[in-house]
């Protein structure tokens, strides 16, 4: 177990380039190496997007409640970790190695001791805290997730702070991991004992060359058949167009240039705000839109209160990138398996009725384009990138940024990814409150990400201070905005009875 003397303690992390010096503890038994399990290219483009100033991690903020007196220690969670990893095959990855070659990667198996990645810490402030963890990256020689606890809140209640390198998860699967670790009532569940892969010795160096040779030829091989789905996907998304005249999403490249964007530094501040569900759902039922329509429509609304109040609103709406799923139903496979599309935020409008009205309209039609001309189809294409090619677009990506004015890919990713709405435990403790937190771009200074937890749906905003210099006002725009736009459908209403 390691513990760290404050926040300031992960500022020093960063400088020093990881957590080696601050808790890996030596002599530990356990193998280095074990069976081998390829990334795909997707997994690993989150690899080779990683810079010193954009960390690619997801992180999982939760605020337990003790009942009884009962008050999880780091002990206690590392217990619970070690009992439940054989529900976790992506805590026992590790990369086989840390530099990106010519073909994706390999995870290999490991011994995992789960008190060399959890963290306790005795700051009161879990802002602060989210902050300073957001900003270093993960050690590649380890399994690239961490856990860091704060038992002394303020109000007496503990914080959780869940750290996963995107390369091992997306929003669902990071879901879904998070539900291994917790239970449905203040009873600690003891699982049955799972089989847990063997860390065996890896391969050696020629027959990694072997395996490298290997790829590259299967992935020579591949390449023409997957450059012809990119160019069906290419004439399906041209006749979907010319067929469908009416709202269209917004091409790349066409974002206007704004205030939340530009070069990104390595700081990070964090900011969470939550809002009813069951009056989400209400405006979801009177206005026919989706509860993630009413989420976009509701950052679109704050992002131009926000700007508004700076004179620095585009004329032409901000553009938000959104993740889309493209799992099958009940795939629960680790990694990524994710596509996206580009939606209007509305900034240009002024109504939250009308901005809420054009987003549904929009948001669906760039996901009926999507489906219909399978752009999901296109995810197989990252395998044919070296992953020493993105790295180094990467690279150039973040010493040369879209310039501010624009136009740039878009102005922020928005994700929502849907929780249980019924109460979940930690170590026997009441998960009280759940934050998501996601990672920014070289040339976006916010990311916004939304979860349904319990009756609330709660939102997570990451900041890159040297682009946006106060969080709490984003978080005061969102709450302002869902008043004004609940306050707006409800006087429209009719009225029950007599």
């Amino acid at each position: 177990m390691r513990t760290d003397l404050s926040a300031d303690a992960a500022e020093k992390r960063h400088r020093a380039g990881g957590w080696g010096q601050f808790g890996r503890r030596e002599g530990l038994p356990g193998r280095q190496d074990g069976v081998v399990q390829r990334l795909s290219g997707q997994d690993s483009s989150f690899l080779a997007l990683e810079t010193p100033s954009t960390p690619m991690h997801l992180g999982w903020a939760a605020i337990l409640d003790p009942e009884e007196g009962r008050r999880p220690t780091g002990d206690d969670l590392a217990d619970l970790v070690s009992e439940r990893i054989h529900l976790m095959p992506a805590f026992r990855r590790r990369l086989a190695t840390r530099r990106l070659g010519l073909v994706q990667p390999d995870w290999v198996d490991v011994d995992v001791d789960p008190r060399d990645h959890i963290v306790v810490h005795p700051d009161t402030d879990l802002l602060r805290l989210c902050g300073a963890v957001l900003r270093a990256p993960l050690d590649r020689s380890r399994p690239l997730w961490e856990l860091h606890m704060a038992p002394d809140l303020p109000d007496g209640r503990i914080a959780l702070v869940v750290m996963m390198h995107h390369a091992i998860v997306d929003g669902p699967s990071g879901a879904d991991l998070m539900v291994a670790l917790l239970d449905l009532d203040p009873t600690v569940a003891r699982p049955s004992p799972g089989t847990v892969p063997a860390a065996e010795p890896g391969p050696g160096t020629a027959h990694r060359w072997r395996t490298v040779a290997r790829r590259l030829a299967r992935g020579s091989r591949r390449a023409p058949g997957d450059l012809r789905t990119a160019a069906r996907v290419g004439r399906s998304l041209r006749s979907w167009d010319d067929a469908h005249p009416g709202p269209r999403p917004p091409d790349p490249f066409t974002a206007p240039g704004s205030a939340i964007n530009g070069r990104v530094t390595a700081r990070r501040a964090v900011g969470f705000t939550s809002v009813s569900l069951a009056e989400v759902h209400q405006l979801r039922a009177a206005s026919g839109a989706t509860v993630n329509d009413v989420a976009l429509a509701v950052v679109g609304g704050a992002l131009r209160r926000w700007s508004q109040r700076r004179g620095q609103l585009p004329h032409r709406s901000l553009v938000a990138m959104v993740p889309v799923s493209v799992r099958g139903d009940g795939d629960i496979r680790a990694g990524n398996h994710t596509s996206a599309v580009l939606t209007t935020l509305a900034t240009d409008c002024a109504d939250p009725e009308q901005r809420l009205t054009r987003v549904a309209q929009v948001t669906d039609a760039a996901k009926r384009r999507h489906d219909d001309a399978g752009m999901g189809d296109l995810v197989r294409l990252a395998d044919l990138v070296p992953p020493r090619t993105s790295a180094w677009f990467a690279r150039l990506g973040a010493s040369r940024p879209p310039r501010r004015s624009g136009p740039l890919p878009f102005n922020v990713v928005v994700s929502n990814v849907p929780g249980p709405d019924v109460p979940f435990y930690c170590c026997g403790a009441l998960v009280d409150e759940a934050y998501p937190m996601g990672p920014l771009t070289a040339w976006t200074g916010l990311n916004v990400t939304v979860l349904s937890y319990r009756d609330r749906l709660s939102f997570g905003l990451v900041t890159c201070p040297d682009v946006i210099d106060d969080v709490t006002d984003l978080l005061d725009a969102i709450d302002d905005e869902f008043d004004d736009l609940s306050h707006a459908t409800t006087s429209r209403r009719p009225r029950e009875g007599p």
